[in-house]
């Protein structure tokens, strides 16, 4: 890796722990999950070090929010009202 790419990586890691303490911070998870989804689309969108191709129309637009897709939704309710449950979905052998 050249010099400029590891400071460029450098950066993608220092901006991604400082998103991540931000988020930490915030005592109301909506805000906190709204606070991660703006950051982290803008770095996806813009950061040289995005694992987005420059040209994946996804740049162009917001990530899909996980929290929309099926039982996510449930799962971060659940988190945030303390209460959990337990479904059966398979079996291993």
């Amino acid at each position: 890796m050249n010099p400029a790419a590891a400071l460029r990586l450098a950066d993608w890691r220092r901006r991604t722990a400082a998103l991540y303490a931000r988020v930490r911070e915030q005592p109301d998870l909506a805000a906190a999950h709204a606070l991660w989804r703006e950051g982290r689309d803008q770095m996806m969108r813009s950061h040289p070090q995005s694992p987005l191709p420059a040209a994946d129309p996804i740049r162009a637009r917001a990530q899909p929010d996980p929290a929309k897709i099926g039982g996510i939704r449930r799962g971060l309710a659940m988190a945030a009202s303390g209460s959990t449950s337990s479904q059966r979905s398979g079996s291993a052998r």
